[in-house]
């Protein structure tokens, strides 16, 4: 089957045969990969951060828009994007950057589906339009609307059809104003009103759902009945402790959004403060979350908490201490997220100062542990992760001076330094890189595909890019607020001010953070640029930085043209409702004598039947006008979406090609200095070669001296060779008489070896015999010590037995001195027995 990777590329080719040859061979290819696909398990692959999965969207999409709605084809692929719509990245790209939700919607409204295809399409539908943002009405929303109210309409109880359409309403309309009104505009409001009025849920998620439909029906939030606003709330922490008890992230968010999104809306906000059971509902919260809960369903259940919390409520001081310090365990965990952050900025920002300084000590403490980080490159949720820690501490600065001064004392500039440090680093911007050998280029044929994927492809690396942008300026701005807040506990924070400010890296996000439109840090990120602690040296980055920002985008009419492909709603556009082209003018005419512009004398000449015949042509006119409009309202979305692509890929290359200029301006830069470099070089070099050029004259001249000089040492060298070769001779022939000499040596020498050789035979002999004496020695050595520590063992037992026999006399003579003393004593007695006896018989007589 090939790796993951291969076959998107297989599927993108198999996609853009069928397009070209619908051939019964190419559509059961098609089939096949796309059954491939749905049993894919690594969902990370579908990520659009590559030229090939954003090809593989764009395929999707041309088959669930072009295949027939009868046909298996476009069934399987609502298949894949159900599955792969598991995975919480690829659901946002398909929600907000592949805006994929109006193409899945208009194949529902138009298939006439089963009831089982029809549950799967509402629940791919139900995970997309979470969290969606509506700027209008858009045409797929005007269709979609009156489908979901005619099912819930159409089923009188609840089933597995109505539960997902019922989501799919509340997430459309949820902080979307366009989708509200036209909720509240619609012709069967009142019907849906009292359809939701009868029914009736065993779970409280589809309840909390029901009564927040039937809020956004209402008109006018100040009619609405505190007893529903108060049952809504009701069901809303019912349904975050059922989610916190059963780990149900999805709950959780529900009541989070739902809280949310009513807390803005200052007449029901005025309700919410008349409920009375925030403090039971606070410590039943905290009563379900232990150390065994999940982080997630942790984190979304203290975003709640902190927005119960601002509601202005006066709580009790054992609430928020209670709260404050069961929460202080969780602070550090990043799994989380920023949900206990956002929980603690808010209790701080209402608790007093006693009791923010009784727990200040294990605060301080898990927050410079949050400030510990172990990533190695920047991301997004790091950043949010630092600004979401920023503000806490920015929060503890607005406190008594007590708590200001161990701000100071914990958190040294060293270490806010290192955390802008890591926020600047450079990040790995290779999975945004498109790769130039798509597979799109074997099909000549397909350019529209390919030109549109690549749009989406850079469009999503750019806002990729720009989210993470925003996020590190956000918390660069948020550190140096920090640090300008301690900097009147300790003058070390201002040196290490001003020194960030001379980071001319530091004055991009500056700039950035200065143009974004949250308020908050448009503010401070003003108050830094218009103090006058900006080095003076730094002018020329702060400068280069608005100038990148001032460079303004191409405009729309700039864009090159691209052919559009037809639109699938332009397809649609014939009604089979026909007017012939002056009935409109006629009708309207007849229409405004009926409304008094004649006398009504002329009204009585008119019959009956043909006002109704003239009413019944407007109205067919009017339903042929509106078609007309829903027709060019649908043409105009899919326009305004592929102008959105146009308009944000001329961005993409601006961007591109400015920091193209940007990268050969500092290549330049660096070949003027290594130019400038290379000149002192040959300058020095040439210093160097007039230097050795006059060292070498100096040494030519040396060596001719010295040349001379040996050509006279080599005449009487070999004046003296001669007289050597003469007394090398007379050396020979001495040579020759001492090596028969040798000869004769080497016979005396071998007889003296024999002699040796027998001398050493004779002293091994007399050394083993050595040996042998010495091991006897050695044995009766052994044996005189064994003898020895015999005759201590035994002088010792003698001792030993003496001074028992000693002890023993000592014990015998005590006892005979006893026994002298007992006959005594009985002497002693005896003889006052007698004196007893003597006096007693004395006595008898006497009687």
């Amino acid at each position: 089957m090939g790796t993951v990777n291969q076959q998107i590329k297989s599927f993108i080719n198999v996609t853009y045969e069928y397009h070209l040859r619908k051939t019964e061979k190419n559509l059961i290819q098609l089939q096949r990969q796309l059954q491939i696909l749905s049993v894919v398990s690594d969902l990370s692959i579908f990520e659009p951060i590559s030229m090939e999965t954003l090809e593989f969207f764009v395929c999707l999409e041309k088959l669930l828009i072009e295949s027939d709605q009868k046909s298996p084809l476009s069934w399987k692929v609502i298949n894949l994007l159900l599955h792969i719509s598991h995975s919480p990245k690829v659901r946002k790209a398909m929600r907000d950057e592949m805006q994929l939700l109006p193409v899945i919607s208009q194949y529902l409204t138009n298939s006439k589906l089963s009831k089982d295809k029809s549950h799967k399409t509402l629940l791919l539908l139900q995970d997309l339009s979470y969290g969606i943002k509506i700027q209008r009405r858009e045409a797929w929303l005007i269709n979609i609307m009156p489908y979901l109210i005619s099912m819930i309409l159409d089923s009188e109880n609840l089933n597995n059809e109505i539960e997902p359409a019922l989501i799919i309403l509340s997430n459309i309309c949820r902080g979307n104003p366009p989708a509200i009104s036209l909720l509240r505009e619609s012709s069967e409001r009142k019907m849906l009103l009292r359809s939701l009025t009868n029914l009736r849920s065993p779970t409280h998620r589809v309840q909390l759902v029901v009564s927040e439909i039937m809020i956004y029906i209402n008109v006018d939030y100040t009619k609405l009945g505190t007893d529903q606003i108060i049952h809504t709330l009701d069901l809303l922490f019912m349904v975050a402790a059922d989610g916190i008890t059963n780990e149900n992230e999805n709950m959780l968010q529900l009541a989070r959004d739902v809280f949310e999104e009513f807390a803005n809306q200052s007449d029901i906000c005025v309700a919410f403060k008349k409920y009375s059971k925030f403090e039971s509902i606070i410590e039943n919260i905290m009563n379900c979350i232990n150390e065994k809960s999940s982080p997630q369903c942790v984190g979304i259940a203290c975003e709640l908490l902190a927005l119960v919390i601002l509601l202005e409520y006066e709580y009790s001081p054992r609430v928020l201490e209670s709260l404050l310090t069961e929460m202080l365990s969780w602070l550090p965990n990043k799994e989380s997220g920023i949900g206990v952050h956002k929980l603690f900025q808010a209790l701080i920002s209402i608790s007093s100062d006693s009791l923010i300084t009784s727990n200040l000590e294990k605060m301080l403490e898990y927050l410079k542990e949050c400030l510990t980080l172990n990533e190695s490159e920047c991301t997004v949720k790091v950043a949010d992760w630092v600004s979401s820690v920023m503000n806490i501490i920015e929060a503890l600065c607005f406190k008594d001076a007590t708590i200001h001064f161990n701000l100071a004392k914990s958190f040294s500039p060293a270490i806010l330094s290192s955390l802008i440090n890591q926020l600047l680093k450079e990040p790995d911007n290779e999975i945004y890189k498109c790769d130039s050998q798509s597979s799109i280029s074997s099909v000549s044929d397909c350019q529209e595909m390919s030109q549109l994927s690549k749009r989406k492809a850079t469009l999503f690396s750019q806002s990729t890019q720009r989210t993470l942008m925003d996020s590190i300026s956000e918390a660069v701005v948020q550190i140096l607020s920090v640090i300008k807040h301690l900097c009147s506990q300790n003058p070390e924070f201002k040196i290490e001010y001003r020194q960030i400010l001379g980071n001319p890296r530091v004055m991009k996000y500056i700039v950035f953070c200065q143009r974004s439109s949250k308020m908050n840090l448009v503010k401070r990120a003003s108050s830094v640029l218009s103090e006058e602690s900006i080095p003076g040296e730094n002018l020329g980055a702060l400068i280069k930085a608005h100038a990148e920002a001032n460079i303004p985008c191409q405009s729309f009419n700039d864009v090159r043209e691209y052919d559009y492909p037809e639109s699938s709603y332009q397809a649609s556009s014939s009604s089979p409702l026909s007017v012939p082209p002056l009935s409109e003018e006629a009708i309207d005419k007849l229409l405004s004598k009926l409304n008094g512009t004649v006398e009504k004398a002329e009204l009585k000449d008119i019959p009956l039947t043909e006002v109704m015949g003239l009413y019944e042509f407007k109205l067919v006119a009017l339903i042929h006008n509106e078609r007309n409009l829903q027709n060019a309202l649908a043409a105009a979305d899919s326009q305004v979406r592929e102008t959105r692509l146009e308009l944000l890929q001329a961005k993409a290359e601006s961007s591109k090609l400015r920091s193209m200029l940007m990268t050969w301006e500092e290549r330049l830069q660096k070949s003027k200095e290594e130019n400038i470099g290379m000149h002192s070089r040959i300058n020095e070099i040439q210093q160097s070669a007039r230097k050795l050029r006059n060292e070498l004259v100096k040494e030519s001249t040396r060596l001719e001296r010295e040349n001379a000089s040996l050509k006279g040492e080599l005449l009487n060298s070999r004046q003296e060779i001669e007289k050597k070769v003469e007394e090398n001779n007379h050396l020979q022939r001495q040579i020759e008489v001492a090596a028969s000499e040798q000869k004769s040596s080497q016979k005396f020498i071998k007889q003296l070896q024999d002699d040796i050789q027998k001398l050493n035979d004779s002293l091994l002999k007399s050394e083993e015999e050595k040996k042998k004496i010495k091991r006897e020695v050695e044995d009766l050595e052994k044996e005189g010590e064994k003898q020895e520590k015999k005759y201590s063992l035994l002088k010792k037992e003698n001792n030993e037995l003496e001074m028992l026999i000693r002890s023993h006399e000592e014990s015998l003579a005590e006892k005979e001195n006893q026994i002298d003393q007992m006959h005594k004593e009985n002497a002693t007695l005896k003889k006052i027995q007698d004196m007893i006896h003597n006096i007693s018989s004395g006595k008898t007589g006497k009687i």
